[in-house]
């Protein structure tokens, strides 16, 4: 009988210990709980509008828009400075280097001793049979075009027509099935907006940037006629020419060379808007060049002299009244 009685208090003291312990272990967390702030759960604020695949457009640019751009190198003999051949010696034929003077010789046909000027600029196809717009700035004065394309093909190029007052140059390549760059419209653009661009810099090859619109009607003082679109995209020589892409890969401007101004528009890109650009080609395309409206007015600060000579002819007419 002891011994039942003694287990019988053991039991009851574990009961007594586990169930206070269970309350010491309430007190401590009912604390915690009662103070612990609710998580504030974050939502998109009406209107909005969030890019949650904007990485893959530019992935998707570059693989659907890339093969559609074009690296151009252009050749302009300087026939005010000539050099005498040193190296190679002429009638080498496997000279260390050959290549490299190659680089700086003239074009077959040309005065030997002519300096061939080298520059680069980009385009972008615009028919399969191979039209194709860049900047015409850059091939002003050329003596030869080549244009190579995504998949490292390179052809000669025809310039069709050039119109500087626009920065629009028409080439034309002799090839068939070509990739075309789809044209959109530069009126759907928003400041803000994201866009990209795929050139060719430095003549190195396909290159992407991306940035935003940071104006859509910009003049620029005796560089332009008509507004601009203003990026902060980078830019670099071999740019000039490139397409200005939205976000679902359209065209809707031609990248324009880096001012050369002195850095005045450091950090700044400019496009001309595709719109523009593709009337402008037309009228390369059928004419070879492009005529601009003018209306040829000027204003002249008003002399005693100017104002005798556009006097009125009759005393008491109506413009006479108005003074």
């Amino acid at each position: 009988m002891a011994s039942i009685g003694f287990k019988r208090i053991a039991l009851t003291s574990l009961a007594i210990a586990a169930v206070y312990a269970s309350c010491m272990a309430k007190e401590s967390l009912s604390p915690a709980t009662a103070t612990r702030a609710p998580q504030a759960v974050l939502s998109a604020s009406p209107g909005f509008t969030a890019y949650p695949g904007i990485v893959s457009d530019f992935e998707n640019m570059a693989r659907i828009d890339g093969p559609a751009v074009v690296t151009v190198k252009v050749s302009k003999i300087d026939a005010t400075s000539s050099v005498r051949q040193l190296w190679p010696p002429p009638g080498s034929v496997n000279a260390p280097f050959l290549g490299f003077f190659e680089e700086f010789s003239s074009p077959p046909g040309a005065d030997p001793g002519a300096l061939a000027q080298r520059r680069h600029a980009s385009g972008f196809i615009i028919s399969s049979d191979g039209d194709i717009l860049t900047d015409a700035g850059d091939v002003a004065g050329a003596s030869r075009i080549a244009v190579t394309l995504a998949d490292g093909q390179t052809y000669h190029a025809r310039l069709i027509g050039s119109d500087p007052a626009s920065g629009v140059a028409l080439l034309h390549i002799h090839a068939t099935g070509l990739p075309v760059a789809r044209i959109g419209s530069p009126a759907m653009l928003k400041a803000g907006e994201w866009v990209a661009s795929i050139g060719s810099p430095y003549g190195l090859g396909t290159s992407i940037v991306k940035g935003v619109v940071s104006n859509l009607s910009r003049l620029l003082p005796d560089q332009s006629h008509v507004p601009l679109i203003q990026t902060d995209l980078t830019e670099h020589s071999g740019d000039g020419g490139s397409p200005l892409l939205n976000l679902k890969g359209e065209v809707v401007g031609i990248e324009m060379p880096p001012p050369d101004d002195g850095n005045v528009y450091q950090g700044l890109a400019f496009a001309i808007p595709i719109d523009k650009a593709m009337k402008v080609e037309r009228q390369l395309k059928l004419h070879g060049k492009a005529v601009h409206g003018q209306l040829g007015v000027s204003a002249k600060k008003e002399t005693a002299p100017l104002a005798k000579a556009f006097r009125p002819m009759r005393p008491n007419d109506p413009a006479t009244d108005t003074g």
